[in-house]
Order: C-alpha cells, then structure tokens, then sequence
C-alpha cells in the first residue's frame, strides 16, 4: 500500500529502532574484522582497490547533487538509458556513450532532496523521476526502480551511516525500511538494484560523492 507523504511519529520511531540495530550490527562486524587483521600473517600483501577521479566521498549527506557508488562492485547507482524505469548499476569510468564517463552523466547523478528528518528523495538528474521501490512493496528482493515523484514513503530514504565504512551508507526505504541493495552482490554491469534486509553486506553500502550542495 503507498503511504502519503506525510509520516508518523510511529514509523519514524521504526526507522530509528532500525538505525540504532546497523549501529550495532556494523561495529560487531569493525571489532570481528579488526581481529582477523591482528591474526593475519606478516608480510602479506594489502588488497588493492580501484581509485576514483574527482572529488572523495562526502562525511555527511545533505541536500545536493551526487552519484552513489556501491562499496561492494565499485559501480554507481544509475538508470539504464535503453530500458525506462529500470535502476542498474554501472562502471563509473565506462564510456556513457554521451561523450562522458558514467561517473559524469545525468543517467548516474541523483538530486538528493531532504524532505524532512533529514529523510531524501533521490531524483535521477536524466528523467526526473524518483528512486523507487516497484507498488511500495514491502516484501524481500522486490525490484528498485525508477518512477514519477510522488511523495510516497516507498520514495523515501533515510542514509544511515555504516560505523567502520567511512562515507558509506545504507540507504533505507521508508515504507518498507529495508535497504537499496545490488541483486545477489553482482559486480557486473547491469546488475539491477533489489531491496533487501539491512545488513552489514558491502552490496547494501553506498558512498555519495558530492558534485553540487543545495
């Protein structure tokens, strides 16, 4: 069922319940992986990870101009510009085929609009039209998807910060207060957005980099 745009005090209660459940989730998962380093054998080798180009992830998500980039697949959140509706993720360095890469075409920036409780609507800067959950669907793995801007709760998100991931979020649904997740943790290209329950998954992480404020 689709919620106006007006929320209650009892789903924001919901909302924040669920924040205060990732806090506590992340750092268990920041105090296992810290353990594992020490015991790591000396010498070995760091992990090598892809570099981006233009400006480092934002600390804190206010209202502005991003591209949202998944801390699993290292591919940025956008529409897929020969299927309309459909939420995909990208190679942010590929070629977008409009004379820029994706990390600098409209199909990959999303205008984050705070309407309230510092809880965003993500609008897709080539259609206009809103991150969305497919009939505000509450159910697992339910398609992420594209769709007018309406008000409703399934096109509203709250980022919630991943203590040990620095500049990285879940971004979670306000209807269904699950999160933006990438299908089955994919890195390819293409790989289509699903809602799923929070968790300390990368697949489910995002990092905004800010291109414009306000």
């Amino acid at each position: 069922m689709r919620l106006p745009m007006r929320r209650t005090a009892r789903r924001r209660l919901r909302v924040a319940g669920l924040t205060a459940g990732l806090t506590a989730a992340s750092a268990l998962a920041v105090a296992v992986v810290g353990n594992s380093a020490g015991a790591a054998t000396a010498g070995a080798a760091p992990a090598i990870r892809p570099t981006f180009t233009g400006p480092p992830p934002t600390p804190h998500v206010v209202e502005g101009t991003y591209t949202w980039r998944n801390v699993n697949s290292r591919s940025c959140l956008g529409d897929d510009p020969n299927a309309p509706y459909v939420a995909w993720q990208y190679d942010c360095h590929a070629d977008a085929g409009d004379g820029h890469t994706v990390e600098h075409s409209e199909d990959y920036q999303w205008h984050t609009v705070n309407v309230g409780d510092n809880e965003f609507e993500l609008i897709n800067m080539k259609t206009k039209q809103c991150l969305s959950i497919y009939r505000s669907a509450v159910e697992e793995n339910m398609p992420i998807r594209l769709d007018d801007c309406q008000g409703f709760g399934s096109q509203v998100f709250t980022a919630v910060l991943q203590p040990g991931r620095p500049s990285s979020y879940h971004l979670v649904n306000l209807n269904s207060l699950k999160c933006v997740a990438v299908d089955r943790g994919l890195t390819d290209n293409g790989a289509l957005m699903l809602q799923r329950t929070c968790s300390t998954d990368p697949a489910q992480a995002w990092s905004p980099f800010v291109l414009t404020v306000g």
